[in-house]
């Protein structure tokens, strides 16, 4: 599925508001198809020929794949009655860490990025 939209107003910020709606809206489907994590919504996009496999891409969602399966696991510890007014009590549950993608033009990772968040969802 592709959008394309031509000028539409000469109000500034409605083309990119509109642009920004319709990928959103696309992005919502994607992201249906398969809920186990971002390696399996890669592999599915790979078997149907929408993408090609890339070796350094798969290194990637892998990564990404433990920081999905660690956002998923984490529950945040609630606070107590008294730690709340103290400030003390257990030692805070650290967060997940999360991934930083680095890399040249067109190496994917925005795609990457975009598979992960619909994951999310």
């Amino acid at each position: 599925m592709a959008c394309y939209l031509m000028k539409v107003s000469g109000i500034p910020g409605l083309n990119h508001w509109l642009s920004r709606s319709c990928q959103y809206l696309i992005s919502r489907d994607i992201g249906h198809e398969v809920k186990n994590g971002p390696i399996d919504i890669l592999k599915n996009k790979i078997s149907k020929g929408e993408l090609v496999e890339d070796e350094y891409q798969m290194r990637v969602v892998q990564n990404l794949q433990r920081v999905y399966e660690d956002v998923h696991q984490y529950e945040p510890e609630k606070p107590g009655f008294f730690s709340k007014w103290l400030g003390k009590g257990k030692k805070k549950k650290k967060p997940p860490k999360g991934l930083y993608l680095y890399g040249a033009v067109g190496g994917g990772k925005t795609m990457l990025m975009d598979l992960f968040y619909d994951c999310c969802q």
